[in-house]
């Protein structure tokens, strides 16, 4: 199975992108490879409909009939934005969200999710260490807001450039969760640990608009960030989360899961 999911140059890794693959094998039960969007059986996870273009679509279904492939089938992806869009013939089985379903075009609404959800059924959740965990975005890993917790008993940085099984296990370890990345969030989710968005430098690509989209899928509505600037904005954020304890209902991940894996299955 050949499964296109983005890829950053010189192989650095982000473990959102990499959730990708993973979902669908263990949706699937058999090993993946990755391909191009042009030669793909499936997209997965992250905002990578807005890799298509009119003449990229058009070159996907020459090759599909030519080849006599089966189009492309899109699994929970999504869009960074308000943008032109333009699909090859495909396989909606389900997009991130109802804002990525108005970018598109599709009337029917397709299943909400992102496959990202799968995570606690993927890696067992950790041991707890009672600690606040901060998962930034890769463009926001050296702000000196971050660089500060490194060494503060009370936190843990979460590297998303590290292996996924590895970021998985560590999130699952924490206590709450403060991500600027959105699978941060996602993966919080999945263990039912509560979380909240927080924003360092404003320089994610697409800014409001995948959180948003993820947020309004999962009944969570607009997912907005508070900024941070010091330690001392995390331990408020922190101290605000522990005390609601909030948690994605263990109903509503296990519904969007089951259907996730139904429609790819199937």
């Amino acid at each position: 199975m050949r499964v296109y999911h983005y890829k950053r140059k010189g192989g650095l890794l982000n473990f959102g992108d990499d959730l990708g693959p993973a979902s669908v094998e263990y949706a699937l039960g058999k090993p993946v490879e990755f391909a191009g969007p042009l030669t793909a059986n499936i997209m997965g996870v992250g905002s990578i409909i807005s890799t298509w273009s009119r003449q990229r679509a058009w070159k996907r279904n020459l090759i599909d009939q030519v080849m006599f492939r089966t189009p492309t089938a899109i699994w929970g992806s999504g869009v960074i934005g308000q943008r032109d869009i333009v699909l090859p013939r495909c396989s909606l089985l389900a997009v991130r969200g109802p804002l990525t379903q108005k970018v598109i075009g599709y009337d029917d609404a397709p299943l909400f999710g992102d496959p990202g959800l799968l995570a606690s059924r993927m890696i067992k959740k950790a041991p707890a260490n009672q600690k606040i965990g901060v998962v930034p975005h890769y463009v926001d890993k050296n702000h000196p807001a971050v660089v500060a917790l490194l060494n503060d008993p009370a936190f843990m940085v979460i590297d998303v450039e590290q292996d996924w099984k590895r970021v998985l296990s560590k999130i699952s370890a924490c206590d709450v969760i403060l991500s600027s990345s959105l699978h941060g969030l996602i993966v919080a989710d999945s263990y039912q640990i509560p979380n909240a968005r927080v924003s360092f430098s404003g320089a994610i690509v697409g800014g409001d608009f995948k959180f948003f989209d993820y947020g309004h899928a999962i009944g969570r509505g607009e997912i907005t960030a508070r900024m941070i600037q010091s330690i001392d904005d995390l331990c408020a954020a922190a101290a605000e989360l522990r005390s609601m304890h909030q948690v994605l209902s263990h109903n509503i991940v296990d519904a969007i899961n089951e259907r996730l894996i139904d429609v790819l299955v199937s």
